[in-house]
């Protein structure tokens, strides 16, 4: 006699391994798109000849790095594994360097 296929557990591995996958070329294609975005900050900050801009900012990431990461440390325990005080930090980088381009927006 014949069984039947657990359809439902090669379903989960699929998708399981379809989004790992995806996490680790996310991660390994933002990591470079990160470097090149603050090189490219660095150099602009240099050519207008603000100096004193770039360590003021890191600075101000650092802290506002650890004011997300107590905040957020009190509203869950982190079960997940994800660094939410990171992903804070690089949505808020992301808001502030794409600002030139909301007046674009209708």
């Amino acid at each position: 006699m014949v069984k039947s296929y657990p359809w439902g557990k090669m379903c989960w591995r699929f998708l399981h391994r379809v989004q790992d996958l995806a996490w680790i070329g996310t991660k390994w294609v933002a990591i470079p798109l990160f470097v090149l975005s603050t090189l490219s900050e660095i150099v602009y900050t240099l050519s207008v000849g603000k100096e004193s801009c770039i360590p003021l900012g890191i600075v101000i990431g650092f802290m506002l790095s650890k004011s997300c990461r107590k905040c957020l440390s009190g509203c869950h325990a982190g079960a997940s594994g994800c660094k939410d005080h990171l992903v804070f930090g690089a949505a808020g980088i992301f808001l502030y360097s794409t600002q030139a381009y909301w007046s674009l927006l209708p």
